[in-house]
């Protein structure tokens, strides 16, 4: 029988928008190389800024970060860990960002 090991975790941040024609999308993207929260949803922040990005969501701004942590259990199953509503909120995300949501 050979033995798995799990990657490392990783952050999954969800970036929510607001198109000009009010249509609402979301874009995920999953984070390996960040320390903590806050710098998890800087670097996502930093791809979504990438032009391919920005027109894909036809320009719109972040109106909402979902963080959570990508973890896989001894099996190697990943799964994603509850959300956490008041820890989005005390990220210091600047300008056009907003609060964590729920999904």
């Amino acid at each position: 029988m050979l033995a798995t090991v799990a990657p490392e975790d990783r952050w999954f941040v969800g970036l929510r928008f607001s198109t000009a024609r009010g249509a609402v999308r979301s874009h995920y993207y999953v984070v390996g190389e960040a320390d903590d929260a806050e710098d998890a949803v800087r670097t996502a922040m930093h791809r979504a800024a990438d032009a391919h990005e920005c027109a894909a969501r036809e320009n719109a701004v972040i109106d909402g970060v979902e963080v959570r942590r990508l973890r896989w259990n001894p099996l190697g199953w990943a799964y994603l860990t509850a959300s956490d509503r008041d820890a989005g909120a005390s990220l210091h995300l600047g300008p056009g960002a907003g609060t964590a949501w729920s999904a």
